[in-house]
């Protein structure tokens, strides 16, 4: 038994639901390109916060301090936390995107096949494009991750370091090691 062909009109109908859907596509994908355009912006607007935090808290560190090794706490403070609330915070903006990025994708595969007449068919996720997208998300998040433990490291040598590493008669870099008032020195042999 031969298909049945549709009848003139229906072929029309047909025809003017694919058009409006590929109007409602192009709708879509612009919206899509609009937030993920500020969900970038968000993500550099974030990392900007962080990095003037962290440049106030080594610009007090760097001056006269008043501030002894004792006084960790308040750099680590300063550090850790803009750091942890980063982190967070870019992880809920890269989940985001890489969801964004993902339906514009399926998206363009739908305008496509629109476009070639296929409408109606299986869309199929870009397993490559998603694993892509989350290789960069966790690249970014560990080097955010890695600033951090950089920075909160620095607070630490500025406040303790230099007491902790002096230097011997003869120039050696010797390891300073205090419980209460003893004090021992380690320094390697010349």
């Amino acid at each position: 038994m031969a298909p049945e062909i549709p009848a003139q009109h229906e072929v029309a109908n047909i025809h003017q639901s694919n058009g409006e859907r590929l109007d409602e596509l192009n709708t879509i994908y612009d919206k899509q390109s609009d937030l993920i355009q500020s969900l970038q912006k968000g993500t550099l607007q974030l990392a900007n916060y962080f990095f003037v935090s962290q440049a106030v808290v080594f610009t007090a560190l760097a001056g006269d301090s008043s501030l002894v090794c004792h006084d960790l706490w308040f750099p680590l403070v300063f550090t850790l936390l803009p750091g942890s609330i980063n982190l967070y915070g870019l992880f809920l903006i890269l989940r985001k995107y890489k969801k964004v990025i993902i339906y514009q994708q399926e998206n363009v595969k739908e305008r496509e096949q629109l476009a070639a007449g296929r409408a109606g068919q299986r869309i199929s996720v870009d397993t490559a494009l998603e694993k892509e997208v989350t290789v960069k998300i966790y690249t970014c998040m560990i080097a955010c991750a890695f600033l951090t433990i950089v920075m909160a490291f620095g607070s630490f040598w500025m406040l303790c370091g230099e007491k902790t590493f002096v230097k011997h008669d003869d120039g050696a870099k010797c390891l300073k090691l205090c419980d209460g008032g003893k004090c021992i020195r380690i320094c390697p042999k010349s």
